[in-house]
């Protein structure tokens, strides 16, 4: 059975957080133009990530020194993951668990760079939804994270820019 359309473009939560806060404007301008490409798209290509972002991207970096400048954070949060046109949320579950193991493991037996636990839940789940949709890539701004394990992933590891999907053919 071929993969279900629209493909995806998996997103790790730095992103989200790097849209969030306003650490590294030059980031946010590109994940919202980004973002209106998705929009913009009707449906020709989505997001997606793991549930597991929903507690990574829990606070922005400049909540630690202001948080009383920023007491909707939450609700910009649910507002984003609730979006189904733009953001598709996966379920860890045993498969990905599993491959999550299996990419630890192997990082670790090839002398790899330490694979922390919630990096290879997120790239496992991006490997497990490539059995069901096409996956265009795994948008990150951690690479160095992910640097040997590109030989093993079929999609790119890479940083998100906009005009991504033009690249591929529909």
């Amino acid at each position: 059975m071929p993969p279900l359309k629209p493909p995806r473009i998996y997103w790790d939560s730095c992103v989200f957080l790097s849209y969030f806060g306003n650490e590294y404007p030059e980031r946010r301008v590109n994940i919202q133009a980004l973002l209106d490409e998705v929009e913009a798209s009707k449906g020709s290509f989505k997001i997606i990530t793991s549930v597991l972002a929903k507690v990574e991207v829990a606070y922005i970096a400049e909540e630690k020194t202001a948080p009383e400048e920023y007491p909707n954070m939450e609700a910009e949060f649910d507002k984003l993951w609730s979006n189904i046109h733009l953001v598709e949320l996966a379920e860890v579950h045993d498969d990905i668990v599993m491959q999550a193991r299996t990419l630890t493991r192997t990082a670790f037996l090839k002398g790899w760079r330490r694979l922390r636990a919630n990096d290879a839940i997120h790239l496992a789940t991006a490997m497990w939804m490539t059995k069901h949709v096409e996956m265009i890539a795994f948008h990150t701004y951690n690479t160095r994270d992910y640097e040997q394990l590109k030989e093993i992933v079929p999609f790119r590891i890479e940083e998100p820019r906009p005009a991504q999907f033009q690249l591929f053919p529909c």
